[in-house]
C-alpha cells in the first residue's frame, strides 16, 4: 500500500513530530517547593547566622525572586541582596546583618518555578531561647483556586486546539472516505477552523503577558512593559517554550488559510494533515511545562500528559463535529437514503474514535492519579484532588452519553439529537478544570496525615502515623498488630530512621518512648518531598520489629 498516496497527512504528522524534539526544550519543570533551609524551618540556633539559603526541588528562574527576613516588629534585617546560586540553581541565598539579637524571625520567599508558576512561602527561626512558632500558623495562606485569568487563557488555548483537531479529524476519518474532499467546502466548517484559530492564537498570544504578571508580581496594565516582557522572554523558561508555540501558531496560521477553499487552492488532506501535525506538536509543547516534568520517570510522565490532552481534545472536538458539522453537511444530501447511510457511517467511525479515545484516557488518568496523587486520602485534602474528582466525575457522566450514543450507532434507529449538545457542554467544561488543574500545585505538595503499613517477616503489623505530615512539626505515632491482629500492648522501645529520597541530607533519628502503646512523640520534618523510614520496634517479649515504608511529606499551608 502507498501511504503517501492514500493517506497524505500521516507522513506530515510524523515529520512534524521529529521536528518537534528539536524544537522543544528538553526540561522543564512545575511547582518548585522547598526542600532544605539553612536555618530550617522552625530552628533554634544559639547565634544569629551570617545569611539564609532556601534549596528547592528544582532549578527556579533567576529573575523575579525575593527574600525578606523581619523581626517580630515587621522591621527588615536581611541584606536586600537575595539572588541564585550560579552553581546550584535550585538554591536560594540572601545576607543578614550582623549580631542579630535573641528573637523571633520569619523568612519571606518568592519564586518562580522553571514553568513560571511564581511561589511563595513563609519560614520562622528562633535566635536564642524563646517559644517556637508552628509553621503551619506563619505559613502564608495557599489560595483555594488560582485567578480567573490563568484559568481563562489556558482554557482558550485548549478549547481552540480541540476544536481545530476535532474539524480537521471530521474531514480526514470521521466522513466517510468519498465525502472528504467535498467536505471542506462546507460554510460552517471552514467558520470552525477560524474561530477555533482565534481562541488558539488568543491563548498563546495573551500567555506570555500573564506569565509576566505572574512571574513579577505585577498588575496587567505593568506586565505590558517592555523590560518585564523582556527579562520574561529572555531569562525564563517559559520564553523559550513561548517562542515555539508562536513558531507553531505562525505555521498554523498558513496551513488553516490553505484550508479555505475560497482563499487556496491545492491538496486539503495534505494541508489538513499539516495542521493535525502542528497542533500535536502544540500539546507536546504544553505537556513539556506541566506536572509531569517533575516525575520520577520524567520521559513517561511527559509523555502519559500529552496522550491524555490529546485523546481529550480529539474527543470533544469530535464530538462539536458530530453536533454542529455532520448535520449541516447532511443536509446537501437530497436523498433520504443517502442521508442516513452518510450519517450512520460517520456515527460509527466516532463511536470507534471514541472508544479508542476512552481506553487512552483512563490508562493516562490513572497513571496521572498514580504520580501526582500519594494517597487516596490526598484526593479529598488537597485543592487538586477536590478540583480532579469533580473532573473524574464529569468525565464519567460523558462516558455514559457516549455510551448511549454507541449503542443508537449500532442499532441505528435514532439521531443522536441534545445528547450530544449535552456531552459536548461537560466536555467544555472538563477543559475549564483542567485548565485550574495545569495553574494548581499537585496532591503531592499537600497529601495530608500520612498512615502507614508493613507487615515483618514474623507476621506482625506496624502501623506508623504522622499528622500533619507538613515540612516542621508533627505527630508520629507507632501502633502494633500481633500476626491475629489484636494490638500489642508491650512496646518496650522504638526508633525512626529518616532519609530524603530527593537530596543527600542525612538522616534524621527519631528516638521514641516506649511502655505505651501507641507511642507517641512529636520531632521536626526539616523539608518536604519524598522520604523513606526504617523504623525499629523492640517488644516486651523481645521481638524485634524492622521494616522499610516511603511517604511523602507536603508543605505548610
Amino acid at each position: 500500500m502507498n501511504i503517501k498516496s492514500n493517506y497524505p497527512w500521516l507522513s506530515t504528522i510524523m515529520l512534524f513530530c521529529m521536528l518537534l524534539l528539536l524544537a522543544c526544550p528538553g526540561q522543564v519543570s512545575a511547582h518548585a517547593y522547598v526542600v532544605k533551609s539553612i536555618p530550617a524551618a522552625n530552628e533554634a540556633l544559639d547565634k544569629s547566622p551570617e545569611e539564609i539559603t532556601i534549596v528547592y526541588n528544582e532549578p527556579i528562574e533567576r529573575v523575579f525572586h525575593s527574600l525578606a527576613v523581619t523581626n517580630t516588629s515587621g522591621a527588615r534585617v536581611d541584606l536586600d541582596n537575595s539572588h541564585v546560586d550560579e552553581k546550584n540553581p535550585a538554591k536560594l541565598t540572601a545576607g543578614l546583618q550582623k549580631n542579630l539579637p535573641d528573637g523571633i524571625y520569619t523568612v519571606s520567599w518568592r519564586v518562580v518555578s522553571a514553568d513560571g508558576h511564581p511561589i511563595t512561602g513563609v519560614l520562622p527561626f528562633i535566635i536564642g531561647s524563646g517559644e517556637s512558632v508552628p509553621i503551619a500558623e506563619t505559613a502564608a495562606a495557599a489560595k483555594s483556586l488560582p485567578d480567573w485569568d490563568g484559568t481563562l487563557i489556558r482554557w482558550l488555548q485548549y478549547t481552540g486546539l480541540s476544536l481545530y483537531l476535532g474539524t480537521l479529524f471530521f474531514h480526514l476519518f470521521l466522513l466517510p472516505k468519498a465525502e472528504r474532499r467535498e467536505a471542506y467546502k462546507l460554510g460552517r466548517s471552514q467558520w470552525t477552523l477560524i474561530i477555533s484559530f482565534v481562541l488558539t492564537a488568543a491563548g498563546v498570544v495573551l500567555s506570555l503577558p500573564l506569565h509576566a504578571k505572574l512571574d513579577a508580581g505585577v498588575t496587567w496594565s505593568e506586565a505590558w512593559g517592555k523590560d518585564v516582557l523582556g527579562e520574561t522572554l529572555r531569562y525564563s523558561s517559559f520564553g523559550s517554550i513561548w517562542w515555539t508555540q508562536v513558531l507553531l501558531l505562525l505555521i498554523l496560521a498558513g496551513l488553516t488559510y490553505a484550508l479555505i477553499p475560497k482563499w487556496s487552492q491545492g491538496e486539503k488532506p495534505v494541508f489538513a494533515g499539516m495542521a493535525v501535525g502542528t497542533i500535536l506538536a502544540m500539546f507536546a509543547a504544553k505537556a513539556f511545562m506541566g506536572h509531569a516534568a517533575t516525575a520520577e520517570l520524567e520521559g513517561v510522565a511527559i509523555g502519559n500528559d500529552f496522550v491524555h490532552l490529546a485523546a481529550a481534545s480529539l474527543w470533544l472536538g469530535s464530538l462539536l463535529a458530530l453536533a454542529f458539522l455532520l448535520p449541516a453537511y447532511s443536509r446537501g444530501k437530497t436523498d433520504p437514503a443517502e442521508r442516513k447511510q452518510l450519517y450512520w457511517a460517520t456515527i460509527q467511525r466516532f463511536s470507534l474514535t471514541g472508544a479508542v479515545c476512552v481506553i487512552l484516557l483512563l490508562g493516562s488518568g490513572i497513571y496521572g492519579i498514580k504520580i501526582f496523587t500519594p494517597s487516596l486520602g490526598s484526593l479529598f485534602t488537597s485543592i487538586y484532588g477536590q478540583v480532579l474528582l469533580g473532573k473524574i466525575a464529569l468525565f464519567i457522566i460523558m462516558l455514559v452519553f457516549a455510551l448511549t450514543g454507541f449503542l443508537r450507532g449500532r442499532r441505528q434507529n435514532k439521531v443522536l439529537g441534545p445528547a450530544v449538545w449535552i456531552e459536548f457542554s461537560v466536555g467544555i467544561v472538563v477543559l475549564i478544570l483542567a485548565a485550574i488543574l495545569s495553574n494548581l500545585p499537585t496532591a503531592l505538595s499537600n497529601p495530608g496525615p500520612a498512615h502507614l503499613e508493613d507487615t515483618t517477616r514474623t507476621g506482625y503489623t506496624v502501623m506508623i502515623d504522622i499528622s500533619p505530615n507538613i515540612m516542621g512539626k508533627n505527630e508520629f505515632k507507632i501502633s502494633v498488630k500481633d500476626p491475629d491482629g489484636k494490638p500489642v500492648t508491650a512496646i518496650e522501645q522504638a526508633s525512626l530512621k529518616l532519609t530524603s529520597r530527593e537530596m543527600a541530607m542525612g538522616t534524621l533519628e527519631i528516638n521514641m518512648p516506649g511502655n505505651t502503646s501507641p507511642v507517641i512523640k512529636e520531632d521536626l520534618i526539616t523539608m518536604a518531598g519524598r522520604w523513606e523510614i526504617k523504623y525499629h520496634v523492640l517488644l516486651k517479649s523481645l521481638d524485634s520489629l524492622d521494616g522499610i515504608v516511603n511517604f511523602t511529606v507536603g508543605n505548610p499551608k
